[in-house]
């Protein structure tokens, strides 16, 4: 294990410590607040000097353009009937382009990276680029925000598989909305599958 990685994961995905971390944060995203969260991270960040962290969340997708439609665990769909970017279930409270300044919190934390796993987090909605349901640009913001590295890709991605689709790195103090990064990936990105369960049912974030 790692000392200066931590792990924050949704209690659906518990027991996926994918990224080597020695330090971990489980939430329910059905009640525990997002704020709490941050900041119960933030206090982990500090007391350990914790340089990278790695998320294991819920992206959230819609079935319209109107409003969005649960989590993206919902396995099966595929582009364009539900497209991702609208946000990550970060606790109750939920993590989007419209409160993604919240990860301001982190900024006195010098992180180097944060890497999310969430089904097509990094998806933009070609309708809403600039606004609600463009991915790239929250992650962009929360790259900004903490003055870190954001890594997250734009497909489903399932917890006992390899990375999906494209990744995009998002550099902090920029304007990017995500660089592209090719294989094989730096070894930030590298998840290990051993101390997964092979019982558990092969969901989506």
């Amino acid at each position: 294990m790692k000392a200066d990685r931590l792990l924050i994961c949704d209690l659906d995905f518990s027991g996926s410590n994918q990224f080597d971390a020695q330090e971990s944060i489980y939430f329910d995203a059905g009640s525990d607040i997002t704020e709490g969260i941050l900041q119960t991270a933030f206090n982990v960040i500090s007391a350990k000097k914790i340089t990278s962290v790695f998320i294991i969340v819920h992206g959230i997708s819609t079935t319209t353009s109107e409003g969005y439609n649960g989590m993206s665990m919902e396995a099966g769909y595929s582009l364009p009937e539900r497209v991702g970017g609208f946000g990550l279930a970060l606790g109750k409270g939920l993590i989007d382009v419209t409160n993604d300044y919240l990860f301001r919190k982190w900024a006195p934390c010098k992180l180097k990276n944060i890497v999310f796993l969430s089904c097509s987090a990094a998806s933009s909605d070609p309708a809403r680029v600039g606004g609600w349901g463009d991915g790239k640009l929250m992650l962009q913001h929360i790259a900004n925000a903490t003055g870190a590295n954001v890594y997250c890709a734009d497909a489903m991605q399932y917890i006992n598989r390899d990375w999906e689709g494209d990744m995009f790195k998002f550099p902090p103090h920029s304007t990017s909305r995500g660089v592209r990064v090719n294989r094989p990936y730096p070894g930030i990105l590298k998840r290990t599958f051993a101390s997964y369960a092979e019982s558990f049912d092969p969901w989506s974030e």
